[in-house]
């Protein structure tokens, strides 16, 4: 599918998560607690023919479901 990368400067967590939630299409809460603003920069690959790192199940082609409205999912801040 190809590369990504979100770089944030001088930034709310609360930033993270909304630019998390748009880029993955999905809910994204933001549970860490913390405060202030920080400094970041994610890259990533993805290389949707090994399906979900996380279920391996295999990805759809390409999917026009709505996006997920229930935000009780994992977190990657817990």
């Amino acid at each position: 599918m190809g590369r990504g990368e979100v770089t944030i400067d001088n930034a709310p967590i609360a930033l993270l998560v909304e630019v998390l939630s748009r880029q993955l299409d999905r809910a994204v809460v933001d549970r860490t607690g913390q405060s202030g603003v920080y400094n970041l920069q994610l890259r990533w690959n993805t290389d949707q023919s090994e399906g979900d790192p996380f279920t391996g199940a295999r990805f759809p082609a390409q999917s026009d479901s709505p996006a997920p409205t229930d935000i009780t999912g994992p977190s990657i801040f817990t």
